[in-house]
């Protein structure tokens, strides 16, 4: 875990560390995992770090880490340093738990975390995740502000910003409910069906707290951003029609601009991050943002000048 340098959240790791250098980051697409290749790394004991990065986990984290092994093995590359997972990451650690997942008792499973839990097994890469819709929301809701769920894996809250080998990643966990956005939270356990659900629900809270970000985004830029729900809109900005005929019941909230999250749209054009990675739909998907561009029916994005650099986030929902 020395390389893992944490901004905020409890949990164990070496001192924080200041680097304003942001190279740039490449990825590249796996056939069931996008993978960022060879990113340059600022710390001057690693010239480069490798991660990877998984959408929806529920539950199948020892599938994950064997289908990882078996690409660097076959492809022969350098080692993966890190994890990212995009939510629904089901934490389950015993039979007990099963008490505050939300998911319809035929889905139901016990997965394979509670061996990384017990110390079974030990995660072989470091593991970063956000929490989703799909959750044992009691051992994720005693990590309110991020923290090790097992040994290599971490939480990374409600919302968060961690530091690992000079990139800087945040992360916001839960969806969208626009009934509940703006309430406090008073979920505790044992939960009922309506706090089950309402416990995963973003609230306005944790969006101010990322959005404070961007006071400090010009000398400490945000490299990825990692999410369960799309950003609002963002379907747009990437093979819409390619979308919709592999999702056609998607359809009509893409024409009633509905698709996504809209506080996650307004994250993405406050920090502005190099990356966005985001699951919930269970649909590969890219796509590009140019911050600051005007486009027909668009309007510029708030405080962008038309003449200043163009500043771009690629998205891989």
């Amino acid at each position: 875990l020395k390389d893992a340098v944490m901004e905020s959240g409890r949990g164990r790791g070496p001192p924080n560390q200041n680097n304003n250098t942001r190279p740039p980051i490449k990825f590249s697409i796996d056939k069931d995992t996008t993978v960022i290749e060879e990113i340059p790394s600022p710390s001057p004991d690693r010239p480069s770090v490798r991660v990877a990065v998984e959408g929806c986990c529920h539950g199948e984290l020892e599938a994950i880490y064997a289908r990882l092994q078996r690409l660097e093995r076959e492809k022969e590359s350098p080692p993966i340093d890190l994890l990212i997972c995009c939510g629904d990451f089901q934490s389950l650690r015993n039979l007990a738990d099963f008490h505050s997942l939300a998911v319809p008792h035929k889905f139901r499973a016990m997965g394979s975390f509670y061996k990384y839990y017990s110390g079974e097994l030990v995660a072989p890469y470091l593991t970063l995740f956000v929490g989703g819709n799909h959750e044992a929301s009691q051992p994720l809701q005693e990590l309110f502000y991020g923290g090790w769920v097992a040994p290599n894996i971490y939480y990374m809250g409600a919302s968060s910003v961690v530091n690992f080998c000079g990139i800087r990643i945040g992360g916001v966990s839960g969806i969208y409910k626009n009934h509940d956005y703006r309430r406090g939270r008073a979920e505790k356990p044992p939960f009922d069906n309506s706090s089950m659900r309402s416990i995963y629900h973003v609230r306005n809270l944790e969006v101010y707290r990322m959005l404070c970000l961007s006071n400090s985004i010009q000398s400490t830029p945000l490299d990825i951003m990692i999410s369960h729900d799309w950003p609002q809109g963002i379907e747009q900005h990437g093979d819409t029609q390619g979308l919709i005929r592999r999702k056609p019941y998607f359809q009509r909230e893409i024409q009633q601009n509905c698709l996504g999250s809209p506080p996650n749209n307004e994250m993405l054009r406050a920090l502005k991050p190099k990356w966005w990675f985001a699951a919930h739909l269970h649909v590969k998907f890219r796509a590009q943002l140019v911050h600051g561009k005007t486009e027909q029916g668009s309007m510029p994005n708030s405080g962008a000048s038309l003449s200043q650099k163009a500043q771009v986030t690629d998205l891989v929902p």
